[in-house]
């Protein structure tokens, strides 16, 4: 269960944290190497997406949108889709994630330009906010941008630059995806699919860990990669069973039983490494490999009431981690201030 429960954990709310509705490939621009779309709509009509909202989001994010008097509602949240043209680091991060909404994102925005000014007077906000025609743009210590104009997605980005390109992907004066032939070569998903991420080409590090003496990358998973020149995810669920569907591009025919082979391994070592895992076991079945042309495709399974109580167990137990975290950090406080308060009082120190 334990295994499982992580696997589910990290991908629902991972990629709930950046048209309801399909993608839309007019949306995003034309030069993109990867892609990750949340259909919120769909996510909400499902027993796992139900569970991820009320019990995750609204319980994380409730209290830190009470602070600027507003209510953020998923049930006026449609889509999230994040692209970008480039592979960056968390640092270096230059893509954008376009949100389609009926809530006024803008409200909260302008309540902290107006707190701030209220309470510095005139010194400068930290959010600054521009008006060029119709499109108003707010931007946080120069640091992160939001575009916001009636009709369409609010862009978030990390530069203006970024922000000033999807936007013009959006008025339909930059070329699209739709414009191309990038990830068409996947097979066609299922309609009940709530989330998909689609990459153009990998990029694995070279000083990836485990790799054996004549440099051959031992890591499954990394030896994949360099088989492999594109990949793309779906997660959905469909008559109660959230499904997992992988598609990978092998980068030559040679080269699709390897991938294979090293899926099903995959899957073997962690079925025979965890046999008192029913759970486990029971994903490990569901597996399904197959590949047509150069596409290699696996399926995985697992029934979604049983899904929302691995979540619920994982995150009850994250959130206990938390707290005794928590817990021993504020008694080492205690400590550390105890002993400076004894040490800087001689009568204290001869008392003890």
């Amino acid at each position: 269960m334990k295994y499982v429960g992580q696997i589910l954990t990290l991908i629902l709310p991972l990629a709930l944290t950046s048209a309801g509705s399909p993608i839309q490939k007019e949306q995003i621009a034309a030069d993109a190497k990867w892609l990750v779309h949340l259909d919120v709509d769909k996510l909400r009509s499902t027993t796992v997406g139900d569970y991820v909202i009320k019990q995750v989001l609204n319980t994380k994010l409730g209290a830190l949108t009470r602070q600027f008097d507003f209510d953020l509602d998923w049930n006026k949240v449609n889509s999230l889709t994040a692209y970008g043209s480039a592979f960056q680091s968390k640092s270096s991060f230059d893509g954008v994630v376009l949100i389609k909404t009926e809530l006024d994102l803008r409200k909260p925005l302008d309540g902290a330009i107006e707190q701030t000014l209220q309470e510095n007077g005139n010194k400068r906000p930290p959010i600054q906010k521009t008006q060029e025609g119709q499109v108003t743009t707010y931007s946080l210590k120069d640091n992160i941008f939001a575009s916001f104009q009636s009709g369409r997605p609010v862009i978030v980005g990390k530069s203006l630059d970024s922000i000033r390109k999807a936007g013009e992907v959006l008025s339909g004066t930059s070329a699209n995806l739709a414009s191309t032939k990038t990830f068409s070569e996947f097979p066609k998903s299922q309609k009940s699919f709530f989330l998909l991420g689609a990459v153009k080409a990998f990029n694995p590090n070279p000083g990836f860990p485990d790799q054996g003496g004549d440099g051959e990358t031992l890591n499954p998973k990394a030896k994949i990669l360099k088989l492999a020149d594109s990949g793309r995810v779906v997660l959905g669920e469909d008559a109660n069973q959230l499904f997992l569907d992988l598609s990978l591009k092998a980068k030559s025919a040679e080269v699709v039983t390897q991938i294979q082979q090293v899926i099903q391994g995959m899957i073997a070592l962690a079925s025979l490494s965890q046999l008192d895992n029913q759970d486990l076991q029971q994903l490990a079945e569901s597996a399904k490999v197959s590949s047509a042309g150069t596409i290699v495709s696996l399926k995985l399974g697992y029934p979604a009431d049983q899904a929302v109580l691995l979540l619920s167990s994982n995150l009850n137990r994250h959130l206990e981690g938390r707290k005794r975290a928590e817990g021993s950090e504020g008694h080492k406080k205690k400590v550390r201030s105890k002993t400076n308060d004894t040490a800087g009082d001689p009568d204290k120190t001869d008392e003890q």
